[in-house]
């Protein structure tokens, strides 16, 4: 019996609370959509993107370029080949007999110093001096 009349209060009591409330929110009522930013681009938006799809796809060419170098058909054979020293290192200079040196003052500070050898040109060094 208790029960029945608290709840019988309770329902009371919201139905006077609600007549009292004066909020009443306009939920039928379809309001106007925000116009959107899509129809609004920075100025340079499109130039930027294609830039940068540009890059990305050269970085890819470049990755792809690389991996082909590293597996071409002649990359096993050529890795198993010894390691040779570059030709100038095998070759034993030939030992030109020196004539002269030629002193050249540049300023009354600095100077510079020509070797003349057996078989040189002598217009090719004043040039390359």
């Amino acid at each position: 019996m208790k029960k029945q009349r608290n709840k019988i209060e309770e329902v009371n009591r919201e139905q006077k609370e609600l007549e009292e409330c004066t909020f009443k929110p306009n939920i039928g009522v379809v309001k106007k959509a925000l116009p959107r930013m899509t129809d609004k681009v920075p100025k340079g938006y499109y130039e930027q993107i294609n830039r940068l799809r540009k890059t990305a796809e050269d970085k890819k060419l470049q990755e792809e370029k690389q991996k082909k170098k590293e597996i071409g058909e002649n990359y096993e054979k050529t890795k198993a080949l010894p390691i040779k020293p570059p030709s100038f290192v095998d070759k034993e200079r030939k030992k030109k007999k020196l004539l002269m040196y030629v002193d050249v003052n540049i300023t009354p500070v600095k100077t510079g110093r020509i070797g003349i050898y057996e078989g040189d040109n002598v217009k090719d060094l004043a040039k390359n001096f």
